[in-house]
């Protein structure tokens, strides 16, 4: 699977194939805007090609919008979309496989969350399966500023 950037030959391929998925939004405006930001700095758009056929995009946005990560300089995955006859095969996990090293590059940052039952993540390393009614209720949802993988944080 190729995951490349986002280049302009790819604005007609890219509206076409959301079009065709009734998907709205996705309007070659969009994407000039994110290569504008791209070769600005910043924005980071990877773009995965399976057998040579456009399948999704992520967008990595240095400077987040949202206003506890653009504090603590964390990274924000902005836009991040597989089209559906490419979901699960891989599509998604190889964006962020290529995407970490991006968002690796930022020192990485605890934002606070309510309380010690946001943890997603075991001891071990492995992912918490989230049970919300079980730890985590909606009032603790609307606490939360963020969470951060264990192992990126100082």
């Amino acid at each position: 699977m190729l995951i490349r950037p986002l280049n302009p030959a790819d604005l007609p391929t890219l509206a076409a194939a959301f079009a065709a998925v009734c998907w709205p939004g996705k309007q070659p405006q969009l994407f000039q805007r994110y290569i504008a930001e791209q070769d600005r700095g910043e924005r980071v758009v990877l773009v995965a090609e399976p057998d040579g056929v456009f399948a999704g995009y992520a967008c990595i946005v240095r400077r987040s919008g949202y206003e506890p990560f653009r504090q603590a300089g964390i990274p924000e995955i902005a836009d991040f979309n597989v089209l559906p006859a490419h979901r699960r095969r891989g599509v998604g996990t190889a964006l962020m496989d290529a995407g970490r090293p991006g968002i690796a590059a930022v020192p990485a940052a605890r934002v606070p969350a309510r309380r010690a039952g946001h943890r997603l993540w075991r001891p071990d390393g492995r992912r918490r399966r989230l049970d919300p009614p079980r730890r985590l209720r909606d009032a603790d949802v609307h606490q939360a500023r963020g969470v951060a993988h264990p192992a990126a944080l100082p």
